[in-house]
């Protein structure tokens, strides 16, 4: 009895996932680069509960890029792409198939960008590679940032940048990933005016 009684508190107990980052640059135009050997932490729910939390680190005069247009590779049924850039993490863009996909954003007048929170939808979790590619005509993308870490399914990476970009385009290119490529959001923060 006392077994089986252990047994069932360690099943009930939660389990806080640890996160170690180590950022380096990679290219000429220094990006930024994620590795890490455990999972992301949980971030705990924003005051609403839907509601993407902006970076805790981030100054108190930021907020999310509003999309104007978003466009995939490709989506399964009723999981359009701009539901990964609506502000909620209670909807889910997929695209219906393994990597390599890609989803981008629109956002009109290149905006500055200080941070990318990305939240993932995936089943099971596990070691991923992204880029973050920029462009000015939506024709033309250069890869500024990679992404090469193990992610959880609702569990935010924020990518806070070494230095200020500035694109009209922004596109998430996922080029491995053990599940289907799903997001639940994708928030792109500015800071200041």
């Amino acid at each position: 009895r006392r077994l089986r009684a252990r047994e069932d508190a360690d099943r009930a107990a939660p389990v806080e996932p640890t996160s170690s980052l180590v950022i380096e640059p990679v290219a000429q135009r220094d990006p930024l680069v994620i590795a890490t050997g455990d999972l992301p932490p949980v971030r705990q729910p924003a005051a609403a509960p839907c509601e993407l939390p902006l970076p805790a680190r981030m100054p108190s005069d930021c907020r999310f890029v509003p999309a104007l247009t978003v466009n995939a590779t490709s989506s399964l049924g009723e999981t359009p792409p701009k539901a990964a850039f609506d502000g909620s993490t209670c909807t889910v863009w997929n695209a219906g198939n393994f990597a390599p996909q890609s989803i981008t954003v629109d956002l009109g007048t290149p905006p500055n960008i200080d941070a990318i929170v990305l939240v993932p939808e995936m089943t099971p979790n596990g070691q991923v590679r992204q880029r973050i590619e920029l462009s000015d005509d939506g024709v033309r993308f250069a890869s500024a940032h990679r992404i090469e870490a193990p992610m959880a399914s609702g569990a935010a990476v924020e990518l806070v940048m070494p230095k200020r970009e500035r694109a009209r385009f922004l596109r998430v290119v996922s080029d491995v990933s053990p599940s289907w490529i799903a997001w639940r959001e994708i928030g792109i923060v500015r800071c200041g005016r």
